[in-house]
């Protein structure tokens, strides 16, 4: 997917960076369903800290779009997509082959959040150096 194919609404939010293209252009990957018994697992987890992150991060780096690299923070998004990139991965082996294959889409959209994140965050860097 190229930037023209976003929504007019996305290509305001974000500029023609390919790393943001790709990572808002990516389907937001499925939610996991609980088991049989209705109890909340691992994976359900993973499901909700993501949508949460990807609220995070976009959120940021919206702001950083609209406001300007003053007002840009890294806060905690670096480490928090660390630790859910590590938690994906530990709970992949003995998952479900099922379970296997929604950890893989969360963790293939894990990966572009976070090439999306440390583009911007390159760029606030550089233009604060060059201040």
């Amino acid at each position: 997917m190229s930037y023209d194919d976003l929504s007019p609404e996305m290509r305001a939010m974000f500029p023609n960076i390919p790393e943001i293209v790709e990572w808002v252009a990516a389907p937001f990957p499925h939610g996991h369903c609980a088991g049989d018994d209705g109890d909340v697992d691992p994976t359900d987890d993973i499901f909700g800290e993501l949508v949460l992150l990807d609220s995070y991060v976009a959120g940021d780096i919206v702001t950083h779009f609209k406001a300007g690299s003053a007002f840009w923070t890294t806060g905690n998004n670096s480490l928090e997509i660390d630790e859910l990139r590590s938690r994906i991965q530990a709970l992949m082996p003995a998952a479900k082959p099922g379970d296997q294959a929604v950890l893989q889409k969360y963790l293939a959209y894990v990966e572009l959040m976070r090439a999306a994140w440390d583009r911007v965050a390159e760029e606030v860097e550089a233009s604060r150096a060059s201040k």
